[in-house]
């Protein structure tokens, strides 16, 4: 009986390391995809980007054509 004991207990330290090593290889595989998937969505970001501005009209540059606005009096 005290044998058997000793045997559980050794089983369940096993387990246990068995465990912590495939917890540790589900981390790994988390990180690998978020890694992933954080790649992707920056290459598609830049993709945006890019797309914004060669699509971007150029606003001209002129002057204000009216007064309203222009000057703001500050003093009270």
């Amino acid at each position: 009986m005290v044998k058997r004991i000793r045997l559980t207990l050794q089983e369940s330290k096993i387990m246990s390391n068995i465990s912590a090593t495939n917890n540790s290889g589900e981390q790994l595989l988390t990180a690998a995809l978020a890694k992933t998937a954080q790649e992707q969505e920056a290459k598609m970001a830049l993709a945006l980007l890019e797309a914004a501005t060669s699509t971007a009209p150029t606003a001209p540059s002129s002057a204000p054509t009216a007064n309203l606005g222009n000057h703001i009096n500050i003093k009270a």
